[in-house]
């Protein structure tokens, strides 16, 4: 079995990326590429906190605490998140 990618300590939104986000949803809005993301709610909580420059261990306990999920699953899906926006040129993180 092989180990997922490691947790990031802290996630930066690329310069280009705009933010807008609602009680419920959100979007990513990428300048260079005039791509939009859409977020749902966990997502728009995380990309939330990020965009404050909360760390990854504060993002996941908000998560945790605003929906019903643990933090090992909480902690995972971050992860995975994380990656994406990696991965999309939206941002970049230190782990």
């Amino acid at each position: 079995m092989t180990a997922g990618p490691a947790l990031a300590a802290r996630v930066r939104f690329a310069e280009s990326v705009r933010v807008r986000l609602g009680p419920e949803r959100g979007f990513l809005f990428d300048q260079r590429t005039g791509r939009v993301f859409s977020l749902n709610a966990t997502g728009a909580l995380a990309a939330a906190r990020i965009r404050d420059q909360a760390p990854a261990p504060e993002v996941i306990a908000a998560v945790v605490e605003a929906f019903d999920v643990d933090a090992a699953t909480a902690g995972q899906d971050f992860t995975r998140f994380v990656a994406h926006l990696v991965e999309e040129g939206l941002a970049e993180s230190d782990g």
